[in-house]
């Protein structure tokens, strides 16, 4: 290795443009793996996942609060379930101060069994208590940890809780990482418990699921049938045929078509976002060790003396080859640890572009060191596999003649470079269509106005006054989704010589909402604008 450092410190503009590029090709590769490592291993930590199933209708993973008891007294092959409720309220505050989210999640106490979760402080029997509420990490640390324990958690505006256990952030899990959490049985929740809506299991809402944990070696096909046939039973007749329930198994539900995001309460992955990024990251490595082989082929030359000097003294092929790819192994440890550091100062950049509801981390954990340990063992082999080959082809005459430079050059140099050369312009070519539809998707037109608005998430009648009161605001208007980001969908068939489905986004909005967005009524159908939502 001495002979190859030096040899390095001979050739510094070789040295710093090798090792730049490198390292920041290996940058992104290290980003972009781990963001498709930490999306593919959501709910992990849950070692039953793959024989737990949420119960959802058509399409959809919303249910009902009815839903997962009724399956578990029905069919024998369910060992246990639960139910979970996350529902959008009024701001709550801990000592007047306004919590950030304005939303909750009801649990049963079971939830905890099913799923295993780190209490930091406190533990799941606080929630027989339906006045104790249990508040996540992050949350805690902005009251001092445990001092937060034995606050009053004012509570959709009127129910005072007390915080009696802190558990871990729900990060890499499917479940959004609500602050604050609640007994399902909790006085606040009996309309949703006991409403006409719920009874029927027929009724799906939105922000209800039920989760179910079959038997080991129960059939899935058989499950889902056996739910159907309970689904439809007393159900009317009308709505039988487009009615039946979607069995989702957890392990799948990140990326599930079924699962609806916010509208459930749980994270929503892109399974094509992790397609695209495996391809970026196959890409960038070959294009980096390409890079890297056509510079070491370029410059072998001036290393051809030492070869043929070690080739005379006695030393074997065999030892040339090992030693070509142990200094390739050294100079990519180089790199990547130049690499950990670039994308740690780029990973908060690099988060807020993704948007990602899992943000990229950098873990050193057992996984993300044998993903950290495959991508330099799979660098360092092939950037040091061809120029290992090619130091062992030729004779020692024939360095000493000056052909082995010559020969070099005539093959592997055109070969590596058309390839580099056809590698980068696929690069540059899918940038400028992600750049194009990016672009696209930013300037889409909304038919809507939305200059000079802001959205802000609060159903808060004590923040709608302050807002009034502030002399930047003009107007203020209510409303449920906005253009380009529907609140729901209604569905409906269509009459004609070939019936077809019709889904309509909903926005609803109050008189001044619907001044603002510029909307205009191209029919009037004789229906009466009021001041609320309509």
């Amino acid at each position: 290795m001495k002979s190859y450092f030096r040899f390095l410190s001979q050739n510094k503009l070789y040295t710093v443009i090798m090792a730049v590029g490198m390292s920041v090709s290996l940058a992104f590769v290290i980003i972009m793996s781990c963001f498709v490592w930490q999306n593919t291993r959501v709910n992990n930590m849950y070692p039953d996942q793959d024989r737990m199933y949420t119960i959802g209708g058509k399409g959809s993973l919303m249910s009902n609060l009815n839903m997962a008891q009724t399956m578990l007294d029905a069919i024998p092959e369910l060992e246990c379930g639960t139910t979970v409720l996350r529902m959008t309220c009024d701001p709550s505050s801990i000592d007047g101060n306004l919590l950030k989210r304005e939303s909750y999640m009801a649990i049963e106490k079971n939830f905890f069994e099913m799923f295993p979760t780190r209490f930091v402080y406190g533990n799941a029997d606080v929630l027989n208590d339906t006045g104790n509420a249990i508040v996540t990490e992050s949350l805690a640390k902005e009251y001092g940890g445990e001092d937060i324990i034995g606050k009053t958690v004012l509570f959709a505006g009127e129910y005072e809780l007390i915080i009696s256990a802190v558990i871990e952030d729900f990060d890499d899990t499917i479940f959004e990482n609500e602050q604050v959490i609640i007994n399902i049985s909790h006085e606040s929740q009996q309309k949703w418990k006991n409403g006409n809506q719920n009874n029927d299991i027929h009724v799906l809402s939105s922000g209800v699921l039920a989760i179910v944990k079959a038997r080991v070696g129960t059939d899935e096909n058989i499950l889902l049938d056996k739910m159907d046939r309970i689904y439809e039973k007393d159900i009317n007749e009308k709505y039988r045929e487009d009615s039946y329930l979607s069995l989702t198994r957890l392990d799948k539900a990140y990326t599930s078509d079924n699962n609806d995001g916010e509208y459930t309460g749980l994270k929503k992955g892109n399974s094509s976002l992790m397609t695209v990024f495996s391809i970026i990251v196959a890409f960038l490595l070959v294009s980096a060790i390409f890079n890297y082989i056509n510079l070491s082929t370029a410059i072998a030359g001036r290393r051809s003396k030492e070869i043929a000097i070690r080739e005379l003294l006695g030393e074997d092929r065999m030892s040339i080859f090992t030693r070509n790819l142990i200094e390739s192994l050294g100079f990519m440890a180089i790199c990547m640890c130049m690499a950990f550091i670039l994308a740690k100062v780029s990973l908060q950049y690099v988060n807020s572009l993704l948007d990602s509801p899992i943000p990229v981390q950098m873990k050193f954990s057992h996984g993300y060191i044998y993903m950290y340990m495959l991508i330099l063992g799979v660098t360092a082999f092939f950037c040091g596999i061809i120029p290992a080959l090619i130091s062992i082809r030729f004779q020692a005459v024939d360095i000493i003649k000056g052909s082995y430079r010559y020969q070099s050059k005539r093959t592997f140099s055109k070969i590596f470079i058309i390839l580099q050369n056809a590698t980068a312009i696929i690069i540059v070519a899918m940038t400028f269509t992600m750049n194009s539809q990016i672009r696209y998707m930013i300037d889409m037109p909304l038919n809507a106005n939305t200059e000079g608005l802001f959205i802000c998430r609060t159903f808060s009648g004590e923040f709608e006054k302050t807002l009034r009161e502030l002399p930047y605001v003009a107007e203020f208007g209510r409303s449920l989704g906005s253009p380009g980001m529907a609140y729901g969908s209604y569905g409906f068939d269509l009459e004609g010589d070939i019936p077809r489905k019709v889904n309509l986004d909903i926005c609803e909005c109050d008189s001044t909402a619907f001044e603002l967005f510029g909307f205009k009524i191209v029919k009037d159908y004789g229906v009466p604008m009021g001041d609320g939502h309509g």
